[in-house]
């Protein structure tokens, strides 16, 4: 941390009322704690590749909802298993260590875990497992396009809006919005396997606009808990078919 970053944040503290803190872009050296920078009023944090050389990040009492970290460490890890039952909204940039991989896994798979938002830079497959266990994420975001993302989504028994980027020639056909453009019809169908079991699958149907009245598209999402909503601008897609 530079001596400018360090005053900065020393000012933090003289701001009672702050509860959301977004350093991603700041350059941080690892430090020996963060406890007496980041105050415990913080409910929404984000934080950059290098933060501390020990696991001490959050002042006793802090609630996060939304974590955010460029890259997860095993250093890390306590924060989010004594903040599992408080975070709501989960980003991870990227996760080099198999050994975080798999505590992360079985953290979001926990029935302690209430994570409804999951933000990731890849669909590696620890992302792909923890997806087929976990009952609470219903919006995905992988940082992949269209269809990389509506694969993975489909791995998931609750996922119910996915967000997806456009890159390179696709960037003229769709592009990442905040509200919903389109939303998937989601049927669930019986696979019969043998006597003893069988299976749910599910599957898109088709793909509709949504209403240019917000009224409208709340009214659908709350009759119809089987869709899939979808952020992106051109609405030229919709019109795929999926069988």
């Amino acid at each position: 941390m530079t001596a400018d970053n360090r005053k900065v944040f020393e000012m933090l503290g003289q701001l009672p009322r702050l509860t959301s803190l977004d350093i991603t872009s700041v350059r941080i050296n690892r430090i020996k704690e963060l406890t007496h920078i980041i105050p415990s009023t913080i409910r929404r944090l984000k934080l950059p590749q290098f933060i501390s050389n020990n696991s001490d990040i959050l002042s006793i009492g802090s609630e996060i909802s939304t974590f955010g970290i460029s890259e997860l460490m095993l250093e890390q890890m306590k924060v989010i298993s004594d903040q599992l039952k408080n975070i709501t909204k989960f980003i991870v940039r990227d996760i080099q260590s198999m050994d975080v991989k798999e505590q992360l896994t079985k953290l979001l798979c926990s029935p302690e875990c209430k994570i409804n938002t999951f933000y990731s830079n890849n669909c590696s497959d620890w992302v792909k497992k923890m997806l087929i266990t976990n009952r609470t994420i219903e919006t995905l975001d992988i940082g992949e396009d269209l269809e990389a993302t509506y694969k993975v989504a489909m791995i998931s028994p609750g996922v119910k809006r996915i967000i997806f980027h456009s890159y390179g020639y696709q960037s003229m056909n769709y592009t990442k919005t905040e509200s919903p453009t389109g939303y998937i019809l989601i049927k669930s169908k019986y696979q019969y396997i043998d006597v003893s079991m069988g299976r749910i699958a599910t599957y898109a149907k088709k793909m509709y606009d949504v209403s240019d009245n917000t009224d409208d598209n709340l009214v659908i999402e709350a009759t119809h808990p089987n869709l899939k909503f979808l952020y992106y601008t051109k609405l030229t897609i919709l019109k795929k078919d999926f069988k």
